[in-house]
């Protein structure tokens, strides 16, 4: 029986389309085949990819790059399936096989806008065990993850400052709370300390923040109450499973994305309109900063309703 085999050439950048997909065909029979077609079936359209090229038996090759473009608007997890047409040759003539069709599949497509987010996280070892997925499909989703330790690494004395400066420029935080000691009272399975303090200044900062929590770990004070009554729910998962919390992650990070636009956009007329008032302060006018600041109000409004 011949064989397709296809892989999309990873990472592509989020801004760009198309993306590039490399095929293989294999042919272990004792016959000649002729691979006409290739069909790509995805949730927004069909691409097919026209071969017409002839294995003979017992040969296997990789095919040229192919390219896929995809629509402006499409981002996450995409369903696919594929179909292939091939001939048989006979002696006499090119018979057409019956078309071979493969589903279940799905790409990740990543947003074009990337926001940067910082993540709260550990960085012993059994914390990477599942921490690191988790990040890895956070990078999916079009989010440049920050955290100091793993890819800010600075003086043990410049820490707290680090994690200060990486939390004002992050559009937002992401905290991934797993065990570090059991509470001896409670017999509650604690987690990191420093965790607290940079849910702190996440929240004193204004930054949207989501929290993912093991299984059977309190997480306290404040951000147990964000995880409990926030803006997002809490996103609980079990470390002996991983993959379980993609389902819940790739939930509700679509609405996260768009709370992190939004607060991308207020800030920066904060910032504007900060700039504005140090120019009026020096002309000695107003008349800027009033005109600037109807105009924010407006465009709050048409940004709220996306």
């Amino acid at each position: 029986m011949w064989n397709v085999q296809w892989s999309f050439l990873f990472p592509f950048p989020p801004g760009e389309r198309p993306i590039q997909v490399q095929f293989k065909f294999t042919n272990p029979s004792r016959l000649q085949l002729a691979l006409e077609s290739i069909n790509f079936a995805f949730s927004f359209g069909a691409r097919e990819f026209a071969v017409r090229r002839v294995f003979p038996p017992g040969t296997s090759d990789s095919l040229p790059l192919q390219a896929i473009r995809l629509p402006a608007g499409v981002s996450g997890t995409v369903p696919f399936s594929v179909t292939t047409h091939v001939k048989q040759w006979t002696g006499f003539e090119w018979l057409p096989l019956p078309a071979h069709r493969e589903s279940g599949h799905t790409l990740s497509v990543p947003p074009r806008t990337v926001y940067r987010i910082f993540v709260s996280r550990g960085l012993h070892p059994e914390d990477r065990i599942v921490g690191d997925p988790i990040v890895d499909l956070l990078h999916l989703w079009g989010l440049q993850t920050r955290t100091v330790g793993i890819e800010v690494v600075v003086p043990s004395h410049m820490v707290h400052h680090a994690v200060e400066d990486e939390i004002r420029k992050a559009d937002g935080v992401f905290v991934i709370a797993t065990p570090r000691h059991r509470d001896s009272v409670s017999g509650l399975w604690k987690t990191l300390e420093w965790l607290h303090g940079e849910v702190g200044i996440a929240f004193g900062k204004g930054k949207p923040i989501l929290i993912a929590r093991e299984e059977g770990v309190d997480v306290g004070a404040l951000p147990g109450a964000l995880a409990d009554h926030g803006e997002f729910p809490a996103i609980t998962f079990d470390r002996r499973d991983i993959k379980t919390v993609r389902r819940p992650i790739a939930g509700i990070l679509p609405a996260f994305r768009d709370c992190l636009g939004k607060r991308r956009t207020d800030q920066a007329w904060k910032d504007l309109k900060n700039l504005a008032l140090g120019i009026t302060a020096v002309v000695g006018g107003v008349t800027i900063l009033d005109g600037l600041a109807g105009h924010a109000s407006s465009s709050r409004k048409r940004s709220g309703g996306r």
